[in-house]
């Protein structure tokens, strides 16, 4: 929803702002169809918001992801439909030049800019103060009580993480796993060695595959990540989402996708109460 409402909405605006107030000598002119073409600044708008909206997400981590940099993509998405706009324009008749362009390119860009900007620092407020205020009452919760020490029978029994030739390459119990960690063909798991010490083991094969030959408790947080939610000790919140984190992993937090938020949140508070 959050993606459909990024183009949609900048868009919308602008095609209502065209159609209304018809600046910039457009209420001069008059020709079939033209509120629908006015209509279509919006459409171009709204579409290359959402083209820059996607392309980060495949070839940039989430972690790496910052509001300025959110600004950046905006303002870039802004300017090549603005761009677009310029050649559309000229469909109704025209030359395209450099003085025709700068001054389509700084009107529109003094339209549309400044809102959708403000647009993107409110919802990155909005959403930095739920999951921070989410984080902050889970981890106001009650502690624990100290868990009894296992018996000989209650101790989680090993199993094998293969790779995909089906080959054992990793060969301990539930309880000693942290995270898995999806890398393309390739996944990283996260887990305490023999000694107890925090170590990483990576095995050639999908998350999916490794996810389903797991003993049931693991799980997915995020379309890269499979967490093991006994492990989580406490978890942190930004406008990216939530953050678990485990003491004996400190350098490895786990990210949540906004999409799965609530429902990892609830098994984390199932798993305390």
């Amino acid at each position: 929803m959050g993606l459909l409402l990024s183009g949609l909405i900048p868009g919308v605006l602008l095609a209502v702002f065209l159609i209304v107030f018809q600046p910039f000598g457009t209420d001069a002119v008059d020709f079939p169809g033209k509120t629908a073409f006015l209509a279509g600044y919006g459409v171009i708008v709204a579409s290359t918001i959402w083209a820059l909206n996607i392309l980060p997400a495949r070839f940039f981590g989430a972690e790496r992801w910052t509001v300025g940099k959110q600004i950046v993509l905006v303002l870039t998405g802004i300017f090549l439909a603005v761009t677009a706009s310029y050649f559309y324009v000229l469909q109704l008749g025209g030359t395209a030049s450099w003085v025709s362009y700068r001054i389509f390119v700084v009107n529109a860009m003094s339209i549309v800019a400044i809102p959708v900007v403000g647009m993107v620092l409110i919802d990155f407020y909005l959403k930095f103060r739920k999951y921070d205020g989410g984080a902050r009452s889970f981890n106001l919760r009650p502690p624990a009580e100290p868990k009894a020490t296992a018996t000989a029978e209650e101790v989680a029994p090993a199993f094998a993480i293969t790779d995909d030739q089906d080959r054992p390459v990793l060969t301990l119990s539930a309880d000693k796993i942290w995270n898995l960690r999806s890398d393309r063909n390739y996944v990283d798991v996260f887990h305490l060695n023999a000694d107890g010490a925090p170590a990483k083991t990576t095995v050639r094969n999908t998350l999916t595959r490794l996810t389903k030959e797991m003993p049931a408790g693991f799980l997915r947080c995020h379309r890269s990540y499979v967490v093991n939610p006994d492990r989580v000790v406490n978890v942190s919140g930004n406008a990216q989402g939530y953050r678990l984190h485990s003491p004996d992993f400190p350098d490895t937090p786990v990210p949540v996708s906004r999409g799965k938020s609530a429902e990892v949140l609830a098994v984390l508070r199932k798993l305390d109460g």
